[in-house]
């Protein structure tokens, strides 16, 4: 699969532009989830051709580390649709992490508008230390780039979840699109992808257990509004529906043997 090639170039190149850029702290769109397989993964590379090119960061090595209480209480709310289905993840593109990489912590939460699902999306910029340092304990120190309403979603769930820690690895290779009319449509394709529960951190490499059944990869649109006229009409060719999928809620229910239903039967733990 030639599009998924890694190119270690274009991170470096990531990392580079990032790094000198002012970095958009908040997001509000549609995103949109379909797992599709392999072949039809190449099909849609034909069919999309006429109306997406490469993104500017076209290939990326993505490695998450989620945060959650220890009875993983936030990640169980959002199985159940409490509060705002929210997450907290660090996030780093760097091929080879180590605790002076650029990282990301976004707090991600949802809403309903009648039967759409808005996602939004709030980013604070460190390195690994400094962000689990203000996450787990409240200490922020110059490193970190300040955000308001970031700053203000993460006191929201420190007081409600009370103790935050690194709970679940999630790391993957990514390849991107956007649109040539409106670049501002982002598709993007997640392969690869690998979780663990124990040895939770950045540093420690990119073992773990495999997410998805052999092949698969998630497809994700991200869209302001609507999906395009031809993009519905490449979809329903090709019988693609969409799927309500989180990668960390699905490590989190196979990582201990776990189903949606059997969270649905517990009581909360938070009030």
């Amino acid at each position: 699969m030639p599009y998924f090639k890694y190119n270690l170039q274009d991170n470096a190149e990531r990392r580079t532009i990032m790094l000198n850029e002012t970095i958009q702290k908040e997001f509000q769109r549609k995103e949109i989830k379909y797992l599709i397989e392999a072949d039809t993964f190449e099909q849609l590379q034909k069919e999309f051709k006429d109306y997406l090119t490469p993104d500017r960061f076209t290939h990326s090595s993505i490695t998450n580390i989620y945060f959650d209480n220890p009875d993983f209480q936030l990640i169980k709310d959002s199985i159940n649709h409490r509060h705002a289905s929210e997450k907290i993840r660090m996030r780093t593109y760097d091929p080879k992490p180590t605790q002076k990489s650029q990282a990301f912590l976004e707090i991600k939460k949802k809403e309903y508008q009648g039967e759409q699902e808005i996602g939004y999306k709030y980013r604070l910029t460190s390195t690994p230390l400094s962000l689990c340092n203000y996450v787990q304990q409240g200490i922020i120190d110059n490193n970190i780039k300040q955000d308001d309403r970031a700053n203000h979603e993460l006191a929201i769930l420190r007081e409600r979840y009370k103790k935050l820690v690194p709970k679940m690895f999630i790391h993957y290779e990514r390849f991107s699109l956007r649109g040539i009319e409106n670049p501002k449509l982002r598709v993007t394709f997640d392969r690869n992808v690998i979780y663990r529960h124990e040895n939770v951190n950045l540093t420690s490499g990119f073992n773990g257990y495999p997410l998805l059944k052999n092949n698969q990869i998630v497809m994700e649109v991200k869209v302001k509004n609507g999906l395009p006229a031809w993009m519905e009409k490449i979809f329903h060719k090709h019988q693609l529906i969409p799927q309500s999928f989180s990668k960390y809620t699905t490590a989190y229910l196979k990582a201990y043997g776990l189903t949606p239903e059997d969270i649905r039967e517990e009581p909360t733990s938070i009030a």
